[in-house]
């Protein structure tokens, strides 16, 4: 996981650091140092990845296309197991299209859900 990672993954596991620090996987009360996560972070780095890294593992985001099966799972799916045609954009799961010139939407299904 390198730093960008890393600090998307903590943003969206940590709600910019807006839950309660005792549900933190990185707080004192958690990670193995037992110091607080700032500390953590600039002492111990490697530690503070690996923390992240696992969790992000263990709660996996949902994709669009996991979050469309679950609403709707007689939609029908083509051979890959995608929605058969429907597009995210259409559906509202986004405003912009990045992968306009793919022949498929595939890499836009496997897009994590923005919550």
């Amino acid at each position: 996981m390198d730093a960008v990672e890393y600090l998307k993954e903590k943003a969206k596991r940590t709600k910019n650091c807006s839950i309660d620090c005792t549900k933190c996987a990185l707080s004192a009360k958690f990670n193995p140092k037992g110091c607080g996560c700032l500390r953590l972070e600039n002492c111990f780095p490697e530690e503070a990845i690996k923390i992240v890294e696992e969790w992000a593992k263990a709660h996996p985001q949902k994709t669009r296309k996991q979050d469309f099966f679950e609403k709707y799972p007689n939609a029908p799916k083509d051979d890959e197991g995608y929605p058969k045609k429907a597009c995210c954009i259409h559906l509202g799961y986004c405003e912009i299209c990045k992968y306009e010139k793919s022949e498929c939407c595939y890499d836009c299904w496997d897009e994590p859900v923005e919550e």
